[in-house]
């Protein structure tokens, strides 16, 4: 499944791709927001990879790369998966750190939110940002997403968003 724009294409993530998305994994400030993901070991990070690309097979949840259109340059990845003990979607981006403040992000959800209204009518989207997360922030307010709660989670603040979407009411 591959889903582009102008500038940006989100293809389904394969084994082929692990290396480039640990290289992601390995940028020093790849989970500065993430502070569940921080800290593991190559193994550890490959056997989480490995399950994103075995839950794509499904179709039930996605993990897209972003590439650029023009040299299918690795941009980042982006995910449509179940939250953590329960049966709530979430969609999610990591984007490279020479590739941020670009819109990438952005553009890459508005792509997965359109395919998950067009081709898989998806109703409800979920969204989740540590607290800090001000460029996440930003994309989920850009995107019509709103707070519906903050917990705390492992001593970590959480701000989780909803997205109800309508395929009628968006043409």
């Amino acid at each position: 499944i591959s889903i582009s724009s102008e500038r940006i294409q989100l293809r389904i993530a394969q084994e082929r791709d692990i290396l480039k998305i640990l290289e992601m994994y390995f940028e020093d400030d790849a989970f500065k927001f993430m502070n569940l993901m921080q800290g593991l070991d190559l193994a550890q990070y490959k056997s989480f990879i490995e399950k994103k690309i075995n839950d794509n097979k499904s179709g039930d949840a996605f993990y897209w790369i972003i590439e650029m259109v023009t040299c299918n340059t690795f941009i980042g990845a982006i995910n449509y998966s179940g939250l953590a003990g329960g049966t709530q979607m979430q969609i999610g981006w990591q984007v490279l750190g020479k590739h941020r403040k670009q819109g990438y992000a952005q553009e890459a959800a508005d792509l997965a939110l359109d395919f998950l209204i067009d081709k898989h009518d998806v109703q409800v989207v979920y969204g989740l940002h540590e607290q800090g997360n001000n460029a996440s922030k930003k994309i989920f307010a850009n995107l019509e997403f709103e707070e519906l709660s903050q917990y705390y989670r492992n001593g970590l603040k959480f701000h989780k968003y909803i997205k109800r979407l309508n395929k009628k009411a968006q043409g």
